[in-house]
């Protein structure tokens, strides 16, 4: 999902989306107190040095949210919502981390919060993504509860970008198979380290599998000059392609190699009308990943006792 900056055209949708969202709770103050910075966004986010972004699905707004300066170096998180329908789809924390990479762009240190002490799902969202407790209040009738998150420093994205450009993505061939089945296996070890689970399907395959994959799959490939760090395989069902394997050697992950092999392998399958992909429901930087891509939570299911996955897609523009 891409989000982009609130503008006074989607004031009454904004509306009807935060109040779908609060059905069932109750401040004790009057509606017109209770929305007075929703109808005055410009003001209170904008013109404040803060920021508001608003998300849409097939045309209709589905995601709010934003962070207003309160002091130095120090936004508070607002107004965060996702239509009902649609929560516990990782829209949420694909807003959510926008929001933050647009804090740290404005050299803001921390981000506050409050939120409703009886919104167990809500407060368990925040911790996820980091957040700490600040102290307990009250916000009219309701209890509610503070949180805070120090921002780390950004990335120097200049010498990210240097590093990405520097890698060569191609189709590999079968000649490459042992050096990819070799990275796979080093690249999944932290992936078995979460789960405590060393038997893992990526961990297992043999190489006669994966050459069976090269017959049925495009398998594209990362270099850097002799160096393979990275792999991507891909093959269509249909209307649909299915996306797998993504892989960068250890040392190099976080670096935009992933995010390169991610946009080239969908490159090769322009006609589909959705790609789809899964990855272990407890990786929550994978996850973070294809959501900046587009991708959404479209369900989870067991794999094995201590493993299950999360199925993600994504719908081509031509075909929304």
């Amino acid at each position: 999902m891409e989000f982009q900056r609130y503008s006074k055209d989607h004031q009454e949708a904004l509306i009807r989306l935060h109040r779908s969202a609060l059905v069932g709770i109750s401040h004790g103050y009057s509606q017109e107190k209770e929305e007075s910075d929703i109808r005055s966004i410009d003001s209170e986010y904008i013109m404040n040095g803060g920021e508001f972004l608003i998300g849409f699905m097939e045309g209709q707004l589905v995601a709010m949210g934003g962070f207003r300066i309160i002091g130095d170096g120090v936004a508070e998180l607002k107004r965060m919502r996702i239509a009902p329908e649609l929560q516990g789809q990782g829209i949420g924390s694909a807003l959510l981390d926008r929001l933050e990479e647009l804090a740290r762009e404005k050299k803001l240190r921390k981000l506050v919060l409050d939120t409703a002490a009886s919104r167990q799902k809500t407060l368990s969202f925040y911790r996820r993504h980091g957040y700490v407790l600040l102290g307990k209040g009250m916000y009219g009738t309701q209890a509610t509860v503070c949180f805070e998150k120090v921002l780390e420093e950004l990335p120097n994205h200049s010498a990210i970008e240097d590093r990405a450009k520097m890698v060569t993505i191609s189709d590999a061939s079968t000649k490459d198979a042992d050096a990819i089945l070799v990275l796979q296996k080093l690249a999944y070890q932290s992936e078995a380290k979460l789960y405590n689970d060393w038997s893992l399907p990526p961990l297992t395959q043999s190489i006669e599998s994966l050459l069976e994959e090269f017959t049925k799959s495009i398998v594209l490939k990362a270099t850097l000059g002799d160096r393979l760090i990275g792999s991507v395989r891909a093959m269509q069902n249909g209307g649909k392609c299915t996306v797998g394997r993504l892989i960068v050697h250890p040392e190099l992950q976080g670096q935009g190699i992933g995010s390169k092999l991610l946009r080239s392998i969908e490159e090769r399958f322009k006609g589909v009308s959705k790609f789809e992909l899964f990855t272990g429901s407890r990786s929550e930087a994978n996850i973070r990943l294809y959501q900046r891509h587009g991708y959404t939570i479209v369900r989870t299911q067991p794999l094995s006792q201590t493993v299950s996955i999360t199925f993600l897609e994504k719908r081509t523009k031509d075909f929304l």
